[in-house]
């Protein structure tokens, strides 16, 4: 089925792909940009899939020590102490 496109953006953004990707027509370039859309797309992530990964990066970093004093190592590095 054709696809036309009918609006300037589209058209100056569909030429620069075509430009830059070194495609022989528009209708490749823009083959070329949805396949790296859908491709970005899939290897995109969700919210818990990131959250689940930060929660394993705290785990691994141990208990907090509730005697470290944050303050004083800060004082001390800014010559405050």
């Amino acid at each position: 089925m054709p696809l036309y496109i009918r609006d300037d953006e589209a058209d100056e953004l569909a030429e620069k792909v075509k430009t830059l990707a070194g495609a022989a027509t528009k209708t490749e370039a823009v083959k070329i940009a949805l396949r790296n859309e859908v491709a970005r797309l899939q290897r995109r992530r969700s919210l818990s899939q990131r959250l689940d990964a930060a929660k394993v990066l705290a785990r691994s970093a141990g208990p907090t020590d509730t005697a470290f004093d944050r303050k004083a190592v800060t004082d001390e590095l800014w010559d405050e102490a």
